[in-house]
């Protein structure tokens, strides 16, 4: 959810009525031209990864394919 990761300062929210190829292309710019601004967002991102995501998901699916 893009407002989960944003409230965690690893992603900008920007509501879709809003949402334009110049704000977007004004963001990278501001992040390009910012680079500790852009490594906090990343270090936020990485805080937030679930590092077993894809194995807790192929488990559930494991479950539900032998529970038929």
């Amino acid at each position: 959810n893009a407002r989960w990761l944003a409230d965690a300062g690893a992603a900008f929210l920007v509501p879709q009525s809003e949402f334009s190829e110049q704000g977007l292309a004004d963001i990278l710019v501001a992040l390009q031209q910012d680079r500790s601004r852009l490594l906090t967002m990343a270090v936020s991102a990485r805080n937030l990864a679930k590092m077993d995501a894809a194995d807790r998901v192929a488990d559930v699916c494991m479950e539900l394919a032998n529970d038929e």
